[in-house]
């Protein structure tokens, strides 16, 4: 063994074990009291779409739609 400042120095391995069963779930403390509803905001305009491609299928299956977002 070589000693240092602080003690010893120690070369050795620790073999892991096999492994224990799982624990028990630990309990979530109380919460407190929700808080009051915010006030609501403004409303944003509308969205601009551009409908693009509009795909049929076969008779009783639905339309497939390719709708694009207008950036301003």
């Amino acid at each position: 063994m070589e000693e240092n400042i602080i003690g010893y120095r120690l070369d050795f391995v620790i073999p892991q074990g096999p492994t224990g069963p799982q624990g028990t779930a630990g309990t979530v403390g109380a919460t407190g009291p929700t808080g009051p509803q915010g006030i609501i905001g403004a409303t944003g305009p509308a969205p601009s779409l551009t409908i693009g491609t509009v795909t049929t299928g076969d008779p009783g299956t639905n339309a497939s739609v390719t709708i694009t977002p207008v950036s301003d």
